[in-house]
């Protein structure tokens, strides 16, 4: 070890751990010594930064095992970086000239901030209430507003075809029972027409009723199981035309 290590290191061992007064520097000293003086001036200014800064540059110069336990000494008790402290405290153990008291503490303050920093992180195990799931998205209306308005056209275009049915029927009656040959003759050209009309808005409301139902029953509003909810229509011929029968769960 150099004399100029020597002198380094035992000053700043008892600096930091002690608390001498400050290490005085000529204008001819070593740049070692100057820039490990100046660093044990930040320290007891309080300019802890200031400090770590000067002890690394000089460490960059000559690697003194002593200045990396003053680095990590100031990030463990002043700066209270506990991780950058564990790291200088092992490299300061690793290194070829640590103080062989001074090792050991540092080795069993290193046990120490392990535990901290253990301490410190949650374990998710260990977590008593853990936060609730986010809330399901609300459910896509679209389908429900569609086939309300479906049902609803389905509805007033059969009414529609249903008049015009009415008026067809009506029309036949009164052109088998009227004498005048131009009123039968105005009802033989207007009754086609209206039971053509009546048909078509029947069927085409019909099948709007049919489509409306569909989408209004199997619409799902969120508040049920995929597997229980739903809807089932079935389309039969009937006396009347044809049948709609629904199923399902609701």
């Amino acid at each position: 070890m150099s004399r100029t290590s020597q002198l380094v290191r035992g000053m700043l061992l008892s600096a930091l751990v002690t608390g001498p007064a400050v290490a005085q520097t000529g204008g001819d000293a070593d740049p070692v010594e100057a820039l490990a003086a100046q660093g044990l001036e930040c320290f007891q200014k309080r300019d802890f930064n200031c400090a770590v800064d000067k002890y690394r540059e000089a460490y960059r110069i000559e690697p003194v095992a002593a200045l990396l336990y003053n680095i990590a000494f100031i990030y463990d008790k002043k700066l209270e970086q506990l991780q950058l402290a564990r790291d200088y405290y092992f490299r300061y153990v690793k290194a070829p000239d640590p103080d062989p008291d001074t090792k050991l503490a540092a080795l069993e303050r290193i046990v120490e901030i392990d535990q901290i920093l253990k301490d410190r992180t949650p374990d998710p195990k260990d977590d008593p209430d853990p936060p609730p799931p986010p809330p399901p998205p609300p459910p896509d209306d679209t389908q429900l507003y569609a086939g309300w308005a479906t049902l609803g056209a389905g509805v007033l275009i059969g009414g529609v075809g249903g008049v015009f049915g009415l008026l067809a029927s009506q029309a036949a009656d009164t052109q088998s029972s009227t004498t005048d040959p131009g009123e039968w003759n105005d009802i033989r050209d207007s009754a086609p027409t209206q039971a053509v009309i009546g048909d078509i808005g029947m069927i085409v409301g019909g099948a709007a009723i049919v489509t409306g139902l569909v989408l209004v029953l199997t619409h799902d509003d969120g508040t049920q199981p995929a597997t229980e909810a739903g809807a089932s229509l079935q389309v039969a011929p009937s006396a009347s035309g044809f049948g709609l029968s629904i199923g399902g769960a609701f």
